[in-house]
């Protein structure tokens, strides 16, 4: 056995000793130790060690014990000897709630979260996992959610319910419950929501429910249920977000047999107004066209089609040579984007500041990037502007679309009155880049002078810097959180979109910068050195700052540096972080195996697989293998985590089958919603032997799946079996089924009625094989309307012939072929 010796470094001031091993200061005095990762302090005579953002002391003796879990039964255990936190201290526990960790809120004992749940569950700030574990304690301690009083007093809490307890309600606690659980409904999942609604439907009717509930918990409604409601009036819409299949069916039902539509009518839609069809617009009476156009251009979700619609109506009642300022003005935005370019130069120059606001606030993802309409806005107003500069500060969302020469020909004064519209572009071209950096650098000088305002202020914008300039940034902790936040939200807004309507930006080129900052401008730092923790400032603060950025950190780092405090104290940040490799997950799994003081893979139970988050990828498939999955709860934990490799998808859906004994004719319409990402991962063979009550129930989530082809014809064809042929599929069906339309074969899409084709999913437009697609003959793709359009492909455009891609050309308004290669090929990834 080797020996090391020891050497502490003492400092002449205070006469503090300092280990160069673990960077631990020792007072002379009290004896006190102080680690410089977390803060805590530990008692030479007592043992106990202080964490100094909360005030709790945990006793040596009992600090394993307050993290145990029963291996047989799965609850936590709170050992008669247990230093637990005292009701006295909740108070505290609650008035910083955003800095409770994990390991806090274990320590407090069942009696206490009881005895205040009412307190607990009044702050919106609890992270899952530690409102999972105040729900473990809760139930563990003998407390029920049977009630509606029980359901009131959770409050925020109600999250963390397991869905089994609402589908075990009574009916007339069921009943009393719908209020508050419809309030609360953003908290909840699919799962509980499903849970509760088909308690509801089977206790007291589609009709009272519909009559009770309000808000997003109406979502969760299966469309065939609505199939029963007797009558639909005013109040089916009132304060409720119905889907827009959902719309489709009430809508259409509501004004059936109607040979004209009135506006009292529309406005009793209220957001349910995004389920009129082109052939209902045609009917709303020609004196309210303008109002109701207003109405439903308000919805950020009426398709574009149906604008389009809008715009072809109020077309026909307009004379632009001499329409009247007023009149303009009260055209919605949108509407005007649809008509004719032609016609829109038509407008005399005198309205010229009212157009040009009208341009500037047409919503920046109503038209494809392909659009040559965009260009044709921005030569409009900027020869209005040509008599006027002040409107171009009124240039809006068009900024997107100006040219790098005519971006560089912007004032101080100008550019700073846009940027807030520069900001929700999305990353430019390259020549647009240059040209928008130019002018940051020109209206705030050198970046050597910023301050934490300016780059808050500039937000994404900052990413157009090259390099030098941002190396040049002052060394400072407040732009270093203000660069983080702006990594993060960007991350969290990312999405896998069609390329033509994408405006999210790629900050990638602020990592570095932002986490060399965050080291203290270590940008010379050598990492090849050995991993030193308190040099490199491996600590809770550090971890929680960088957020998203976590994923720089060396794995050799990760293993050496984090403890199992350190561990659970950043837990809440650490698993949900986007950017971690395999390697990296794996370490940070075998660091939760250690925190949890876990002998096996197989002791792990539901709060601890919530808790993991996103580093439940971190698991092997041997390890997968020896799992407990067997509860829809942690189905639900597991089925939330996107990208799984392949290996490890088929691996846990087996698992699941194998725990649950599941077969898939048993699988219910709940476990469907909990599988959620993982639906990718059956097999063709088990979709097939899915019962349609299930399918029908879960039908809404099951389309926004993202799998590969063959999946897509077996739910397609399930829907088939559940639904009856293609050509009987109703508007609210296909807007229903959403990708799942995209596994319809050439011979299924052309046997859909040209009038519904426009309710076919603009999501699920890239999902279908370009083959496929090519097929369509030019009145079926017209039939598709603008919004379909818009959403087809490079890859998919290719395959189609010359007359195919003029009616493109035509209803987008757009040039394909000038535009070939300015946008990349769009090829969608599947799971």
């Amino acid at each position: 056995m080797s020996t090391t010796a020891v050497t502490r470094t003492a400092s002449p001031q205070t006469g503090t000793t300092t280990s160069p091993q673990t960077g631990n200061m020792t007072s002379p005095q009290t004896g006190t130790t102080t680690s410089p990762q977390t803060g805590n302090m530990t008692s030479p005579q007592t043992g106990t060690t202080t964490s100094p953002q909360s005030g709790i002391s945990t006793s040596p003796q009992t600090e394993s014990s307050t993290l145990l879990q029963s291996q047989s039964t799965g609850t936590l255990t709170t050992p008669a000897t247990q230093s637990t936190i005292p009701n006295a201290n909740i108070a505290q526990i609650i008035e910083n709630i955003s800095n409770v960790t994990t390991a806090e809120v274990l320590n407090l004992t069942n009696r206490a979260v009881i005895d205040n749940i009412k307190q607990l569950g009044k702050s919106d700030e609890w992270t899952e996992t530690n409102a999972q574990v105040l729900m473990d304690k809760y139930l563990e301690g003998g407390a029920k959610v049977s009630t509606a009083e029980e359901v009131i007093n959770l409050g925020s809490l109600i999250q963390s319910v397991p869905s089994d307890m609402f589908s075990e309600m009574s009916s007339d606690q069921m009943e009393k419950s719908l209020p508050t659980l419809s309030n609360r409904s953003s908290l909840l999942d699919d799962v509980q929501r499903s849970s509760i609604m088909r308690n509801a439907l089977t206790s007291i009717g589609i009709n009272q429910t519909v009559n009770i509930i309000s808000g997003p918990l109406v979502s969760a409604i299966p469309l065939n249920s609505l199939y029963s409601l007797k009558t639909i009036t005013s109040t089916t819409f009132e304060r409720k977000s119905w889907t827009q299949s959902q719309s489709s069916y009430l809508v259409q039902k509501f004004v059936s047999n109607q040979n004209s539509i009135n506006i009292n009518k529309i406005r009793a839609m209220d957001q349910a107004v995004i389920g009129m069809t082109c052939d209902m617009i045609e009917k709303v009476d020609k004196a309210d066209w303008i109002e109701a156009a207003n109405i439903m251009t308000k919805m950020d979700t009426f398709s574009s089609t149906k604008v389009k619609c809008l715009g072809t109506a109020i077309h026909g009642t307009l004379n632009f040579e001499k329409i009247k300022k007023e009149k303009l003005e009260s055209i919605p935005p949108s509407v005007l984007a649809m008509f004719p370019m032609t016609d829109i130069n038509k407008i005399p120059d005198t309205h010229c500041s009212s157009l040009v606001h009208l341009l500037g606030q047409v919503r920046l993802n109503l038209l494809p990037k392909i659009s040559q309409k965009r260009t044709d806005f921005v030569n409009r107003a900027w020869s209005c502007a040509k008599s006027n500069s002040n409107l171009v500060k009124q240039l809006g969302s068009l900024v997107c679309d100006l040219t790098a020469t005519r971006i560089d020909s912007l004032t101080k004064d100008q550019f700073s009155a846009l940027i807030s519209k520069f900001k929700s572009c999305g990353t430019f071209d390259p020549d647009k880049r240059v040209a928008v950096a130019g002018l940051i650098k020109k209206v705030f000088g050198s970046t050597s002078q910023w301050v934490a305002t300016t780059v808050e202020g500039l937000g994404p914008l900052v990413s157009t810097l090259d390099r030098e300039d941002l190396d040049q940034l002052p060394i400072r902790s407040d732009i270093a959180d203000k660069l983080v936040e702006i990594i993060d939200n960007e991350e969290m807004n990312a999405a896998t979109v069609n390329p033509n309507f994408d405006f999210s930006w790629n900050v990638e080129n602020l990592y570095d910068v932002t986490y060399y900052m965050l080291r203290g401008g270590a940008r010379r730092f050598r990492r090849d050195i050995e991993t030193n923790c308190t040099s490199i400032n491996f600590s809770v603060d550090m971890i929680k700052k960088m957020k998203e950025l976590n994923f720089k950190w060396k794995s050799d780092e990760l293993s050496s540096c984090m403890t199992s405090t350190i561990f659970l104290e950043t837990l809440d940040t650490l698993n949900v972080v986007t950017k971690f490799d395999q390697i990296q997950h794996t370490i940070l799994l075998m660091k939760a195996k250690k925190a949890f003081k876990l002998k096996t893979v197989e002791d792990f139970t539901a709060w601890k697989f919530k808790a993991l988050g996103l580093i439940k990828k971190g698991f092997s498939v041997q390890e997968l293998k020896r799992l407990r999955l067997n509860t829809d709860t942690i189905l639900l934990n597991f089925g939330k985590v996107k990208n799984w490799e392949n290996s490890q998808g088929r691996t846990i859906v087996q698992q699941f089958r194998n725990g649950l004994c599941l077969l898939p004719n048993k699988i219910n319409g709940k476990q469907l919603f909990a599988f959620n990402n993982l639906l990718c991962f059956l097999n063709p063979v088990q979709v097939a032997q899915v019962n349609k009550a299930a399918f029908s129930e879960a039908m809404n989530k099951i389309g926004k799946i993202t799998c590969g082809t063959p999946l897509l014809v077996a739910w397609k064809n399930k829907a088939v079996e559940t639904f009856g042929p293609v050509t009987s599929w109703t508007n609210s069906l296909l807007q229903g089924l959403q990708n799942i339309v995209a596994g319809c074969s050439a011979a299924e899409l052309k046997a859909i009625n040209d009038t519904r084709l426009s309710s076919i999913s603009s999501l699920a437009i890239p999902f279908i094989p370009p083959e496929v697609l090519k097929e369509l003959s030019v009145a079926e793709l017209k039939a598709l309307g603008f919004a379909n359009l818009g959403s087809i492909t490079e890859e998919q455009r290719k395959m189609l012939n010359s007359q195919q891609l003029n009616v493109l050309e035509e209803v987008l308004d757009t040039r394909l072929t000038s535009h070939a290669g300015k946008i990349a090929t769009s090829s969608f990834s599947y799971q």
